[in-house]
């Protein structure tokens, strides 16, 4: 009986690691020794550490940077470490140039906390969904699952935009704003008002809908622009928006949904259990 003995050939993986006092330094670090190498920045060494590198070797300098640089006579990394923070500022461009001056002196400047202009959910409708009716469902599910991405980020919003498509080619938007808010029944009534608006200069039993996109802009962390009667209103709303999250996170999604009495949208929020059609991420 014969034996084959397999053998396996090693792979090995280079890196390049950079060690700094900040993020951004440690990232010039990573780059001094390529594919497969240690480079050290010490804070006594700065920053004369950085003065052999080009100026392209800086976080943030591309092209149209490095132009605006040499058109103020830098043209290297030592002649824009002797400037000082306003002038620095005034050169970049922005206040980036500012932070740059503290950082390659070895400043640990706090992360900025990055926050996205817009949160929306859009689908292209399959044959079976184009119907008004049906297409409207989606646009309930479609506009549930955004408020909730909204209250998972703890975001709030004034803007609705809705944008429908439809097989002819033609797409319609409609833009409308609210009180700052981040609850699924204030958006969900806001979103069915732009659709009969847009729905209702059209004969629904000659169109298709093709395509839906719904999304929230003016995007802010907290609501403070609320009166006191507004806040505590909308505070009971992302109760309840906060408990059906909860139970779909755990359930599934659109296991509880909330319906919208469509003749006079001035009624509350309704929990529906029922069945809508599932979207993708």
């Amino acid at each position: 009986m014969s034996q084959t003995t397999s053998f396996l050939t090693p792979v090995h993986i280079t890196c390049s690691i950079g060690i700094a006092p900040n993020r951004y330094l440690a990232k010039i670090a990573s780059n001094m020794q390529k594919p497969d190498g240690l480079s050290i920045i010490n804070p006594t060494e700065l920053p004369s550490k950085l003065y052999p590198l080009n100026l392209k070797s800086l976080p943030g300098v591309g092209t149209k940077t490095r132009e605006r640089l040499m058109k103020n006579a830098i043209s290297s990394i030592e002649q824009l470490c002797l400037l000082d923070r306003s002038r620095l500022k005034t050169v970049w461009g922005n206040v980036w140039g500012e932070k740059v001056w503290y950082l390659i002196r070895g400043a640990d400047l706090p992360l900025e906390k990055v926050q996205k202009s817009t949160i929306g959910q859009s689908k292209v409708l399959g044959v079976e969904e184009q119907e008004a009716h049906n297409a409207r469902n989606i646009l309930i599910s479609l506009t549930q699952k955004a408020a909730s991405r909204l209250r998972d980020k703890a975001l709030f919003t004034t803007g609705v935009l809705l944008i429908v498509s439809f097989n002819s080619g033609r797409s319609v938007k409609e833009n409308s704003r609210i009180k700052l808010s981040n609850d699924t029944s204030t958006l969900l009534k806001q979103v069915l008002k732009s659709w009969d608006k847009i729905l209702g200069n059209v004969n629904t039993k000659n169109i298709k809908v093709k395509k839906i996109s719904v999304s929230f802009y003016n995007l802010q962390s907290e609501s403070n622009q609320l009166s006191f009667d507004n806040l505590c209103k909308q505070r009971k709303n992302q109760k309840i928006s906060g408990v059906i999250d909860s139970i779909n996170k755990r359930m599934g999604i659109n296991m509880v949904s909330i319906g919208i009495n469509t003749k006079t949208y001035k009624s509350e929020q309704i929990v529906a259990f029922g069945h809508i059609p599932k979207i993708s991420n």
